[in-house]
Order: C-alpha cells, then sequence, then structure tokens
C-alpha cells in the first residue's frame, strides 16, 4: 500500500491534517490532487499498450479496461478466420500486463489467426483457442508460461482442431507435471494431429497426479491406456470429433 493510500485510509489523520490548514488551501490541494490524478489517469491509458484495446478489432471502452469479465471475439459468422492474429494477442498480453482487465474471467477466440503468438492471461478462467492454427511453438509458449504459474484461475481450455501433435502434447504434459492448470475442469484436445506417444505421455502425468480437478476432457482416438487412467479418475471422456465441447 502506497503512503498517500495509508493516509486516505485513515480519518483522524486527515481531519488533523486538514485541520491545520485554511479552507482556501484546502480547495486548492483537492484541486492540484484531483487534477494530477486525472492526468496521470489519461496518460496511462493513452499508452500504446492500452489505446490498441480501445481500437478495432477489440473496441473496448475505458470503463471495459477495469471492468469487463467476458470477452467475446469469437469468429461464428464469417466464412474465413477471424481478424484476431499473433499482432492482436500480443497487444492483448501486453496491456494485461501493465493492469489492464483485472476481471477478465472468459475469453473466447474460437476461429481467428492467432498462430504461435505468445500470451499471458494470469486471472482468466476460460480461454478457447479452437479453430486457431495453434501448432507445437505455440502450445509450447503457453506451457512454458502455465509451468512458471501463468493462468493460475482456469478452470476451461479448449484447444480443438489445431496442429499440436505428439511434440506440442509432450511439453503440455511436461508443464502439468510441473504443476500447470491445477484448477482445470475441462480440456478439449480433439482434432490435433496426437498420436499414441503424446497421449500416452498424457497418461503417464495423469497417473502422476496431475489435472486432480479435471472432469471433462475431449480428444480424439484415446489409446485403451487413457481410457482407464480417465475411468479411474472419474473423468468423463469423449472422444468424438466435437472439439469445443458443450456450453
Amino acid at each position: 500500500m502506497s503512503a498517500f493510500a495509508a493516509v486516505l485510509e485513515t480519518p483522524e489523520l486527515v481531519q488533523l491534517i486538514v485541520g491545520h490548514l485554511q479552507l482556501a488551501d484546502v480547495a486548492l490541494v483537492a484541486l492540484q490532487v484531483n487534477r494530477t490524478f486525472r492526468e496521470e489517469a489519461h496518460e496511462r491509458v493513452a499508452t500504446p499498450k492500452l489505446s490498441r484495446l480501445l481500437a478495432a478489432p477489440f473496441n473496448l471502452s475505458r470503463r471495459d479496461l477495469l471492468r469487463l469479465d467476458h470477452l467475446d471475439l469469437a469468429n461464428e459468422d464469417e466464412p474465413g478466420p477471424g481478424p484476431i492474429g499473433d499482432a492482436e494477442c500480443t497487444a492483448l498480453s501486453e496491456a494485461c500486463t501493465i493492469g489492464a482487465l483485472p476481471a477478465l474471467r472468459e475469453l473466447n477466440l474460437f476461429y481467428n489467426q492467432v498462430g504461435d503468438g505468445k500470451g499471458a492471461l494470469p486471472a482468466l478462467a476460460k480461454l478457447d483457442l479452437t479453430l486457431n492454427n495453434v501448432g507445437v511453438a505455440g502450445i509450447t509458449a503457453l506451457s512454458d508460461a502455465c509451468a512458471k504459474g501463468a493462468l493460475p484461475a482456469l478452470v476451461d481450455l479448449r484447444l480443438g482442431m489445431n496442429y499440436i501433435g505428439d511434440e506440442g502434447m509432450i511439453a503440455f504434459t511436461d508443464a502439468l507435471g510441473k504443476g500447470a492448470l491445477l484448477k482445470l475442469e475441462f480440456l478439449s484436445l480433439t482434432d490435433n494431429q496426437i498420436g499414441d506417444q503424446g497421449l500416452i505421455a498424457f497418461c503417464e502425468v495423469i497417473d502422476k497426479g496431475a489435472l486432480l480437478k479435471l472432469e471433462k476432457l475431449y480428444i480424439g482416438s484415446p489409446p485403451a491406456q487413457l481410457k482407464a487412467h480417465c475411468s479411474s479418475k472419474s473423468i468423463k471422456l469423449n472422444y468424438c470429433s466435437v472439439s469445443t465441447g458443450p456450453v
């Protein structure tokens, strides 16, 4: 807590300070403090890292930067991928690192073109990256961030219809083995070209106690070992090609 905040939260101290000032001085100080904070707030919002969220394709308001809890950037109507790509995800991540969107709990990026861009949204509860051309580099970057403590509140992760493959799946399971995504309850990995090698690695990390809160897993063509592991952990396994799963 700053010294200024500590003073404001101590009524006796505020009264003592104000009591020794002339009324004109009190008014002048109040105006100066208000002007200083207003200018500082305007300067913070006007920084490139925040101002990018006020423009297309985000089109957020200044109020949204502080209070928004759901950001839907899904592309469900257009015939091709939406406008959210690596640059936009980087902009979103950079804004969040300096305090933007502190209340954001759900981010939907369905059918865009995120690719292998890196991001960081540590307060997020739901992340939908379905159909975004996420490959090995992208899932590895996400996994590394999670292994270092990112996304601690995430309960719903949707990565279906991408290009994770065995190599990406192994990177993902390595992060899980390091304690990543401890609160995850729903995970979709269908249609990701994941073979036996990646799925067996996933089985092993589940067997060692990762994803203890996982309730539903959507994945394509699971081997018998994975079916057995999910059954033993009371995880509902769905292995049809439904990448997003139920809402």
